[in-house]
């Protein structure tokens, strides 16, 4: 299994795989910060894509520092007492964790399961018989995969919401997707002209 992410992409203050701290005297701050730690221990435990052990790790930092920023967010607008109470328990929802939390990180899992699929598929090897040139045309279609859901994965599963549905698995549901296929289509063959033509 290829990986191309790797976690420390998405650390930034988050002090992840450090010692667990005390909230006491902490400000709402420090306090989401140490929240957002436990819940990438927590995905570590559990993580929700299976991959590769590295980029296990970069999804669920990914998703992690995405969670800091989402209960970060109301800060910049409100400061009173009440808000600051009621921020402290403020509680995830399954359409949050799909549209904020998880969404903008699909793009991880997704290049490693698009490379695998690419290089080991047997009805795939004819496109080209060179290990090497396999290498570079599944990276390239692995690539584009990934960039494909780094920009489309949450509108579209803010979209999806907003008409009533309910996604379990993101990332089949985007690949159901007429605009998906078409995508797909298109940068598998691209991917293919480019390094089945190359020396």
């Amino acid at each position: 299994m290829t990986v191309f992410y790797t976690a420390q992409a998405y650390t930034q203050e988050l002090n992840l795989g450090g010692e667990p701290e005390t909230t006491t005297g902490k400000s709402v701050s420090e306090k989401n910060t140490m929240r957002a730690e436990e819940f990438f221990k927590d995905c570590v435990a559990a993580p929700i894509v299976k991959s590769a052990e590295e980029t296990e790790l970069a999804f669920c930092a990914c998703a992690a520092s995405h969670m800091h920023a989402w209960l970060d967010e109301p800060l910049k607008q409100k400061s009173n007492r009440e808000f600051f109470e009621a921020l402290e328990t403020k509680e995830l929802d399954k359409n949050t964790l799909l549209t904020k939390i998880y969404g903008p990180c699909l793009h991880i899992p997704v290049y490693d399961t698009t490379f695998d699929e690419c290089f080991y598929n047997k009805r795939k090897r004819y496109f080209t018989r060179s290990p090497e040139k396999r290498e570079n045309m599944c990276a390239c279609i692995a690539k584009g995969e990934a960039s494909y859901y780094e920009r489309f994965a949450v509108p579209f599963i803010e979209l999806k919401i907003k008409e009533g549905d309910d996604i379990n698995d993101p990332i089949k549901e985007i690949k159901r997707d007429t605009s998906y296929y078409d995508a797909h289509a298109n940068l598998e063959s691209d991917c293919y002209v480019e390094f089945s033509n190359q020396k």
